[in-house]
């Protein structure tokens, strides 16, 4: 049976409709996926700095690097390479 132009034009609508949730719903997936990767590197980056940051100053304080290396569990190569940054 030949569909009538109104059923085409439904048909039309509806999938444009559809296209459109689709749309909205994969944007708003996307945007949370970024914004929990972002986080994750911001948190990591930030967790990076405050290492650094004391390893600097129990390095100023006059501890040994050794002596840093076991109260914060970083191996004395970790621990260099903030010096050496």
């Amino acid at each position: 049976s030949v569909m009538k132009t109104s059923e085409l034009k439904g048909i039309k609508k509806g999938l444009e409709q559809g296209e459109k949730i689709g749309m909205d719903k994969g944007l708003k997936q996307g945007e949370k996926i970024g914004m929990e990767k972002g986080q994750k590197i911001g948190f990591e980056k930030g967790k990076a700095l405050a290492i650094s940051n004391m390893v600097r100053e129990l390095l100023n304080e006059g501890m040994s690097v050794s002596a840093i290396a076991r109260i914060t569990q970083l191996s004395e190569e970790e621990i260099t390479k903030i010096i050496n940054k």
